[in-house]
Formats: C-alpha cells, structure tokens, sequence
C-alpha cells in the first residue's frame, strides 16, 4: 500500500509540475517585442513572432523582416496586402521590395506616395533606411527605365552640384557612376 501511495504522489507531482509551465501559445510576442527583436538584427525571428500577430502593424514587420532575409516576393505581397496610402513604412518597404525585383515604375510610385507625405522620411525601426534611399531608388528606377532626364533630376536632389546633359553621349556612364557612388542601400 505505501508503494501505491509514493507511485501516486509521484504521478501527481509530476502532472503539477508539467501544467504549471506558461508555453509561448499562452504568451504570445507583441508587436513591440517582434520589433525589438527586428531591431536587434534577428529578422529570422522577427519574421516569426509578427506572423503570430494580426495587426497592420505585424504584417508591416513580418514585410520588412522578409525584405531584409532576400524573401523579396513574400515582402512584397505582404507589403502590397498592408501599403494602403496612410501606411508610409509600407509603402517604403514596398518601393525597395519592388526596385530589387525589377519593377522600377512601380517603386518609383510607392516612393513618390511617401516623400509626397514625409519629405525627410526616416523608418523607425532601421534609420539609416530614409528619403534620400528612396530618392536614390527613384535615380537608378528611372536608369534603368532610359528616363535619363528624371534621373539628373532625382540626383541633383541628392547632390546640387551635380550637372549633366541627355545629348552628352556618355550620358549612360555618367549616370551609372554617379548612382555608384550615390549608393548607400
């Protein structure tokens, strides 16, 4: 009988003690906390812990960390599920996004939605990711476009000094070298 009794108190000590563990289904990660992970470089996780959320704010962050891991068709549906034009961190993910998949026109438009509302736009939660690297995408968006005339003219924006003429025939290495040293995606 005391055997009995030691295996049931055994049995019920370890029930206790397996129910007594709060799981990560029972705490969840905030936005907040998904962003602070973001911010400490571990987009991996990041990415994880905004897909748990539902939240405008989540899908932006689980965007922006997808951009940041090369998963540039995801961040791009997912900015294009969230940019709506009040969503100015959206729409600058989603101008990148597109730039580095090739389409130029569009990213040339998601960044004009956000220097029209934030002329020194700078993204929160990476700063170094501001209105001059917007401006810089719209420069290399319309090289590539052979819009040499709104290149010049988004690169003086981001260097006055800089002069060059369409009828120059080395327009094309002109630009190129200045869009190169202009980089600083």
């Amino acid at each position: 009988m005391k055997t009995i009794k030691s295996l049931l108190f055994i049995t019920i000590a370890v029930a206790l003690s397996a129910c007594g563990g709060a799981t990560d289904s029972d705490n969840p990660p905030t936005v907040e906390d998904a962003w602070t992970v973001f911010e400490q470089g571990d987009y991996e996780q990041a990415l994880k812990d905004f897909e748990k959320l539902n939240s405008p704010e989540a899908t932006e962050g689980a965007a922006w960390s997808a951009l940041f891991l090369d998963s540039l068709n995801y961040a791009e549906g997912k900015f294009e599920e969230n940019a709506g034009e009040q969503r100015i961190d959206s729409n600058a993910g989603w101008s990148l996004a597109l730039w580095a998949i090739g389409n130029y026109s569009k990213s040339i438009e998601r960044a004009d939605i956000v220097l029209s509302a934030e002329s020194s736009y700078s993204f929160v939660h990476y700063t170094s990711f501001n209105a001059e690297d917007l401006l810089w995408l719209q420069a290399a968006g319309y090289f590539h476009l052979v819009n040499y005339s709104k290149c010049i003219e988004k690169i003086k924006l981001l260097d006055s000094t800089f002069s060059a003429s369409v009828s120059d025939p080395d327009i094309a290495r002109i630009l190129l070298e200045k869009l190169e040293e202009l980089d600083s995606l």
